[in-house]
């Protein structure tokens, strides 16, 4: 019998070689993960990062969120792809490993607001900047 994709996924965390933080520790990272989920969804423009260790990879690399959905019609993932639900809220654009750059959906708890450079000094090739209106 074939598993859900979200059992296989739950079974590859339990199965990755490593054993599980303490239970302390497991419980502030997930006091912190709900304080992330509970706050205000950034706005479009905002740059952000995936957190360590959350679901998106990436972590420490820019993300400009492009489009936001309010948190009471986000997409629900598990209506759409039949396992556990995430609530769809922001739409971030960013380079991609493949050398190119991708936008996708994700919930805005996965991210945290980013605080490395944003290139708003730089011209980009198309002779415009990354800046936001008052940042230049």
């Amino acid at each position: 019998m074939k598993s859900d994709p979200f059992t296989e996924f739950l079974s590859a965390m339990d199965n990755d070689g490593e054993a599980p933080p303490l239970a302390e520790v497991q419980i502030t990272e997930i006091k912190l993960a709900a304080a992330r989920h509970a706050a205000p969804v950034p706005r479009e423009g905002d740059w952000v990062t995936p957190v360590a260790n959350g679901a998106v990879r990436g972590a420490g690399r820019p993300h400009l969120v492009t489009a936001v959905r309010p948190l009471d019609t986000a997409y629900d993932f598990k209506a759409a792809h039949g396992i556990t639900g995430r609530r769809l809220t922001i739409r971030v654009l960013c380079w991609s490993q493949s050398g190119s750059y991708g936008h996708f959906w994700c919930e805005h708890g996965d991210f945290e607001p980013y605080a490395g450079p944003t290139g708003a000094e730089i011209r980009l090739r198309d002779g415009s900047t990354n800046a936001r209106k008052g940042e230049q």
